[in-house]
């Protein structure tokens, strides 16, 4: 680790991960940058994760600091422990799954510290579980930026500090490429009920600070059978997933963006234009809900959302617009 570098907490929450977790931590502390410590919080595993973590802690070249939960409190509160815990001037999270390029820490570091940055995630390798690059028909591309609709447009917006913006539509920022300054702890703590924590993270610190990315894939982010969250099926899976989704879940998104204000309105300092918009989310988000539960509501909801540019602005363009127009 270099003196006049800052200090990178990497913080990992596992579960049943005991194939995979020790090819990971062991890309960890291979790194360029070393790592100060890694702190790892096992959300009640059954199989043989524990001893794993165990193991490759006596024998690590880096502090690894390990924590068992007393019951199983799930992905989000796992992140949140583990990121109360990290002492490092940054915070980079990871999955228990996926390999790091060496790289990855020395070349996150350089652009927080080139561009002032508060927080910055990357692009990552879509592999299978034996790390061999994907390459079946529902991918358009072997790299997770494609993949997950971040489109040119976006990332110039994300380029000139308008990252809220890009996020109010959907979430592009993945968290096990994200790393994130320190200082935004307390503000992040605790992670909103019901909110992904990199989705939450992202958005507050985008409301409130800088946050870039970087378009160098700096992960293989592993796809197996038992991911949590992998990468979206063709589009007649999304088109059939779309049919039944139920209304209800708009409501309860739009609640999750209420979540998001009042912790921004509950610390300092206030943004009254980054406010709005989010306030302005949660709308969108119930009248879709209504037009959806209403089919006398339908049109005039749809031709306001349509007008006032709201599907390009708080959703992913044209498919959102059909949906509400043809789907039942």
């Amino acid at each position: 680790m270099n003196p006049t570098q800052p200090t990178v907490s990497v913080a990992i929450a596992t579960y049943n991960g005991a194939p995979y977790i020790r090819e990971q931590l062991a890309s960890i502390v291979a790194q360029t940058e070393c790592p100060a410590e890694i702190v790892l919080v096992d959300d009640g595993s059954t199989d043989e994760t524990l001893r794993v973590l165990q193991e490759f802690a006596a024998e690590a070249s880096v502090p690894v600091r390990i924590y068992k939960n007393e019951k199983n409190l799930g992905t989000a509160k796992s992140f949140e422990k583990a990121i109360s815990l990290c002492t490092g001037d940054f915070i980079a999270l990871s999955d228990q799954d996926d390999v790091w390029v060496p790289e990855k820490i020395a070349t996150l570091l350089a652009a927080v510290k080139s561009q002032s940055l508060d927080g910055i995630f990357s692009d990552a390798l879509l592999v299978d579980q034996h790390l061999n690059p994907l390459t079946p028909q529902n991918l358009r591309d072997r790299t997770l930026f494609i993949n997950s609709n971040f489109t040119p447009p976006m990332r110039r917006d994300f380029h000139a500090g308008r990252s809220l913006d890009c996020l109010l539509r959907y979430n592009v920022v993945t968290g096990a490429t994200l790393m994130f300054h320190r200082r935004w702890v307390p503000l992040i703590l605790p992670i909103g009920l019901g909110w992904n924590h990199d989705y939450w993270i992202a958005l507050l610190i985008s409301a409130r600070g800088k946050l870039d990315f970087s378009d160098k894939p700096l992960i293989y982010y592993r796809q197996h059978p038992h991911n949590q969250i992998g990468m979206r099926a063709n589009l007649d899976g999304q088109y059939d997933s779309a049919k039944k989704k139920p209304n209800a879940e708009y409501l309860d998104e739009a609640k999750l963006f209420a979540i998001l204000r009042e912790r921004l309105t509950s610390s300092a300092p206030q943004d009254s234009r980054h406010l709005a918009k989010i306030k302005a989310k949660e709308d969108f988000l119930k009248r879709r809900y209504r037009l959806r539960s209403s089919f006398m509501m339908r049109f005039p909801l749809f031709l306001y959302n349509l007008l006032t540019g709201q599907y390009f602005w708080f959703a992913q363009g044209w498919k959102p617009l059909f949906k509400d127009l043809f789907l039942p």
